[in-house]
């Protein structure tokens, strides 16, 4: 592995399926995080959009190998990392990313042995933690209250219980991982009805209170 810079500033957007973190990472990408830029890094979407045919950022083989793993709503295991780095350097060589610009990981890492993985590209001080109750999120992904379930082929109710059983199995414990690791732990209620410009507003107030270095 290679790591594209000496550890640059990130921060971990985590959260279950439906809790908004995809439009929150947008939002936040739009007008940053106590005044920083922030860049938003959205590893479902970017496996989603390297399946395309007109993507060249897997071989043929990947491609396949990745659009079964989405369609069975797995995680990337240790052995296939590398496809993981590599779309994360295509993402961070497109953008002009300062020293003081904030990387915010939304889907990477998934689960601990990725989270040592991760440790090799960018240096993660903060995790943000969406908290949803199951019959919300249910609400959330019906109502389509983040705005960006339309296209998603990947919402029927055994989807969503299988992804929220990955979730609190093998996601929530970063939590006391990064703990461990002396991160700073930002916990955001989201409602049926929270927008990502309330998320957002939530997320923003709590960097406004941690010093980053």
């Amino acid at each position: 592995m290679t790591a594209v810079l000496p550890h640059p500033l990130a921060a971990l957007l985590l959260g279950p399926t439906g809790s908004g973190k995809t439009p929150l990472g947008a939002r936040s990408e739009r007008n940053g995080l106590a005044g920083r830029a922030c860049h938003h890094f959205d590893f479902g979407s970017m496996l989603r959009r390297s399946i395309h045919p007109s993507s060249d950022l897997l071989h043929p083989k990947e491609k396949k190998f990745i659009r079964n793993l989405l369609k069975r709503n797995l995680l990337l295991e240790p052995d296939h990392f590398p496809i993981a780095e590599r779309l994360f350097l295509s993402f961070y060589r497109s953008r002009s990313i300062q020293p003081d610009d904030l990387i915010l990981m939304n889907g990477l890492p998934r689960h601990l042995e990725q989270a040592r993985s991760v440790q090799s590209l960018v240096h993660i001080r903060t995790v943000a933690v969406l908290q949803c109750s199951t019959r919300a999120l249910r609400k959330r992904i019906r109502m389509n209250t983040g705005g960006d379930r339309s296209e998603r082929t990947d919402d029927s109710l055994p989807s969503i219980r299988k992804k929220l059983a990955i979730y609190n199995e093998r996601t929530r414990p970063l939590v006391d991982y990064y703990i461990r690791h002396g991160c700073s732990i930002l916990r955001i209620r989201i409602g049926i009805h929270t927008s990502p410009f309330e998320s957002w507003e939530k997320l923003n107030t709590g960097f406004s209170r941690i010093i980053l270095p």
